[in-house]
């Protein structure tokens, strides 16, 4: 399904920084997907799930978490995962997309 995604800090985020980005807490606290409640229940998505979210510039994993967000929109704290997102066009500003660009989600089942 696809969503509009926004990036941007959080406290687990910053608190992760600040404990190390090598820690479980940070990894954790970066790779969380926020999305719509009923969005997630559309697509057969429990808080925790694994899921794969895939730009027109990468792809990455997360687990899924509901949150007060409206439809259609997902939200991922910055960090690797958003990074691994955006692209590397800055359109002359030096900071690339971060916010706004489209994405699909969808449950994910990690391959051994």
């Amino acid at each position: 399904m696809k969503y509009r995604l926004i990036s941007g800090r959080t406290i687990d985020q910053a608190k992760g920084m600040h404990v190390g980005k090598r820690s479980d807490f940070y990894r954790t606290a970066v790779s969380t997907v926020e999305m719509n409640e009923q969005d997630m229940k559309d697509s057969a998505l429990r808080d925790g799930d694994l899921v794969r979210i895939a730009s027109p510039w990468g792809e990455a994993e997360g687990r899924a978490r509901s949150a007060d967000l409206p439809r259609g929109m997902a939200f991922i704290p910055m960090g690797p995962v958003a990074n691994a997102l955006s692209g590397t066009d800055t359109g002359g500003t030096g900071m690339p997309l971060f916010k706004g660009f489209t994405v699909e989600i969808d449950k994910h089942e990690r391959q051994n």
